[in-house]
């Protein structure tokens, strides 16, 4: 039963949806002490935020959401760097507008451009990133 359900995707997106929550709030940890406590400029806090929680977002994913055995570690990072480096350039635009133009807080702007890079992310992952796992 348990693989049907996986078959049917919904325990696939119910993981992802976690282990995207996950990582989440560990961008937002980060962002926050880079931002708040440390006063880094906020391009370079939410590139280094985007950047070590997409280590995480990866190598989470390829464990718990698709479930990947295999040692084809290149090849998906490839592919998994070109749907993060998407989904980066989503959210940085996304917080550009909604922070510097219509002064939106940080964390607000933050959040929304991370839900529209959750759509697009899943999409590749699925079909294109760690396609292998179905």
């Amino acid at each position: 039963m348990l693989s049907r359900l996986r078959k049917n995707g919904f325990e696939k997106i119910l993981i992802y949806l976690a282990v995207g929550g996950s990582a989440f709030l560990l961008y937002f940890f980060i962002l926050w002490i880079l931002f708040d406590l440390i006063g880094v400029h906020y391009p370079f806090a939410v590139t280094l935020s985007y950047l070590i929680s997409s280590i995480f977002h990866f190598l989470s994913h390829r464990a718990f959401t698709f479930q990947i055995k295999s040692d084809k570690y290149r090849r998906q990072f490839i592919y998994y760097f070109f749907v993060a480096t998407l989904n980066y350039f989503i959210q940085l635009v996304t917080i550009k507008v909604l922070y510097e133009y219509i002064n939106f807080d940080i964390y607000i702007s933050a959040f929304f451009g991370i839900l529209l890079s959750l759509v697009v992310g899943y999409t590749l992952l699925n079909n294109w990133v760690f396609k292998e796992a179905k």
